[in-house]
């Protein structure tokens, strides 16, 4: 597992813009019209700049696996940061979503741990490339390098063919969201 550079951005963005296009949870932040697609770029640049800022973007040797998180502290909010939420509202979410959005992300945010812990925003594999334990590998990286400093690992997904994956890796439920019938949303924790 290495750390992102600057220069990776568009790398990362690509690769977690295709791996996360029919993805649930993506799908219900951005707007859905016909420029979908670019939205979900913008959301994944967003992402990336918010996790490289906190050192959370890394990706496996070959560059076709790669994982944006980071670990959550208090911060002032930034110019910078209010610039950053401005242009995913007005390119990603739409300006008459972002209370929909806002409401989302305080209730997932409700559950996440109160204590230190890392958390796994994206985790994503080239679609050429899975299949193949890609995955699996980086976030086995990752679970030792959070395991060296006892870092809890959390996340989200809303996507129940993943379930079984993390559950694989050590990950289990902590808290289920029904969001409405047909859409739950999975917290999952992984303790070292």
């Amino acid at each position: 597992m290495k750390s992102a550079s600057a220069s990776d951005k568009e790398h990362f963005v690509n690769i977690l813009s295709n791996a996360f296009e029919a993805n649930r949870s993506v799908n219900e932040v951005v707007l859905q019209d016909a420029k979908r697609l670019e939205r979900i770029k913008v959301l994944m640049d967003y992402s990336f700049e918010i996790a490289f800022e906190k050192n959370g973007a890394w990706q496996n040797d070959d560059g076709d696996a790669v994982l944006l998180g980071y670990y959550p502290i208090a911060n002032k909010t930034t110019l910078k940061d209010f610039w950053q939420m401005g242009r995913l509202a007005f390119k990603a979410v739409g300006i008459s979503r972002v209370r929909h959005v806002t409401k989302r992300e305080k209730y997932i945010h409700k559950y996440h741990p109160k204590t230190p812990h890392f958390y796994l925003w994206f985790l994503g594999v080239d679609p050429s490339c899975q299949g193949q334990g890609k995955g699996g590998l980086l976030l086995n990286d990752l679970q030792a390098y959070c395991g060296h400093s006892g870092l809890p690992i959390i996340l989200e997904t809303s996507t129940p063919a993943n379930l079984p994956f993390y559950q694989k890796h050590g990950f289990t439920i902590y808290h289920e969201w029904p969001v409405r019938e047909g859409y739950t949303v999975w917290f999952l924790k992984w303790e070292p």
